[in-house]
């Protein structure tokens, strides 16, 4: 197409803010594969960002041609130095042939006049060289500053599909998604923020990965260290979060209904981190329930009916379920978990800030 289009999107002296000439629309990465090093993939933008194309069309037949490079001089150096203007569309180059940038609404227009060219050259033994080119180069805005206008007036070239005008983003966008075979859609967020004002992190794995040693001695000082957090008097709650699990089990509240036995006869973080277990003073309905919120652990509604128990290096909830019995969300930190699609991989151990009894 003939035809080169730079686009800024910040001022490197933060003089003022870039002028917003032009929408971004949508870049087949692989266009400009080159320069961001993407081989494949799109980018569909949502314009927060202020951001200024220019671009001129050059003919092989005249002195525009000839001069692109100083054109792009022009177009590139001059806005920098002069105007300030800097930074590309991200993954795409600050300046290339059209064909190779986003595409965008509009572009302003440059462009080149040349007069009294002249060139001096020798021939020797039948053979051309050309020692020195000279001419007055100008450059300016186009009389419609409108780079599609102007391509189209002047030389016949069509930019419509990279300069879409401002009714033509969506249709755009549109067009790279059904190329690629995606359609728009909402998914519910599967992950949570946990508030460290209301939960202290107590262990966790993957995604919420804190740092525990599973050697005897070291649990057995993270134990008392657990039970001092969380008091002597029951009722009081711990909460699983596990951004890998399933729905019924993204997040679970353990509601300790009984006093604890002594650290000497139940490793109590243990209980939760790789044995569950119902052999020492853990049992379903009477030491504790699960609960699938607060709201229904602190009113004591809605708990679980099914649990089970005492398989060697899995921990919390085994297969524990609000129902019935739900397989492979549970997590161990001493042995390897369950693959599939939901699994224990991330997730996270919380007691309630300043714990106090869950009544």
């Amino acid at each position: 197409l003939n035809t080169v289009m730079c686009c800024f999107t910040d001022d490197k002296d933060d003089r003022e803010e870039i002028p917003d000439n032009s929408e971004v629309c949508a870049h087949d990465l692989q266009d400009s594969r080159r320069s961001n090093h993407v081989n494949g993939g799109w980018a569909d933008f949502d314009n927060n960002a202020n951001t200024y194309c220019t671009g001129f069309t050059f003919s092989d037949d005249d002195a525009t041609g000839r001069f692109k490079g100083n054109s792009l001089l022009d177009l590139s150096f001059r806005n920098t130095v002069e105007n300030g203007y800097v930074k590309n569309i991200p993954g795409a180059p600050m300046c290339a042939c059209i064909e190779q940038m986003p595409t965008v609404t509009r572009a302003d227009c440059r462009t080149t006049s040349v007069k009294d060219e002249t060139l001096t050259y020798t021939v020797v033994d039948g053979v051309l060289e050309v020692t020195q080119i000279k001419a007055d180069v100008e450059f300016s805005a186009c009389s419609t500053d409108d780079l599609k206008v102007h391509a189209s007036q002047t030389y016949g070239v069509d930019l419509s599909e990279h300069l879409v005008g401002d009714e033509g983003c969506e249709a755009s966008k549109e067009e790279i998604r059904n190329e690629n075979f995606w359609i728009s859609t909402t998914i519910d967020n599967a992950y949570e923020e946990i508030s460290d004002d209301q939960w202290q992190l107590v262990a966790g794995k993957g995604s919420r990965y804190w740092p525990l040693k599973t050697g005897a001695e070291a649990l057995a000082e993270y134990d008392l260290e657990f039970r001092a957090m969380l008091g002597t008097e029951p009722p009081f709650i711990i909460r699983r979060y596990c951004d890998s699990c399933a729905p019924t089990h993204r997040d679970i509240y353990y509601k300790r209904l009984t006093a604890l036995p002594p650290p000497e006869d139940l490793n109590f973080l243990d209980l939760f981190l790789n044995n569950w277990s119902n052999q020492v003073v853990n049992t379903h309905h009477t030491d504790f329930e699960l609960y699938s919120s607060m709201e229904d652990a602190k009113a004591g509604t809605n708990p679980w009916s099914f649990c089970n128990f005492n398989h060697g290096g899995v921990g919390f909830p085994r297969d524990c379920g609000p129902t019935g019995r739900v397989d492979c969300q549970w997590n161990s930190y001493v042995r390897g978990i369950c693959g599939g699609r939901f699994n224990a991989f991330d997730h996270a151990f919380y007691i309630p800030v300043n714990a106090a009894p869950a009544r």
